[in-house]
């Protein structure tokens, strides 16, 4: 699917990370705030949606495919064309991807 860490993502606090399977750390990333307006609470939201991040994308992949079996998706101005146009932008923009 993507390029980024296959590893189920974990999360303690504000660090996200991955393991490999012998227990090591493949990758870390600690959300910190950059200036004082940025709460504690925020900082943590951010770190839960980043730890959910691959699986939302493997999720949304999946709702695309489902989608794009159906004829009304395949016709322009119908609300589940313009479902699909979007989640495929969204996907383009997680995976670093150029249309």
């Amino acid at each position: 699917m993507g390029k980024h860490t296959q590893a189920e993502w974990q999360r303690v606090g504000t660090t996200v990370y991955a393991l490999n399977e012998q227990g090591t750390n493949i990758f870390s990333a600690h959300v910190q705030a950059n200036c004082r307006e940025v709460t504690a609470e925020e900082l943590e939201a951010n770190a839960v949606l980043m730890k959910a991040a691959p699986r939302l994308l493997e999720s949304l992949h999946d709702l695309l495919e489902l989608l794009e079996v159906d004829d009304e998706s395949q016709t322009p101005g119908t609300h589940s064309y313009a479902a699909c146009e979007i989640a495929r932008l969204v996907i383009q923009d997680a995976t670093g991807e150029t249309p």
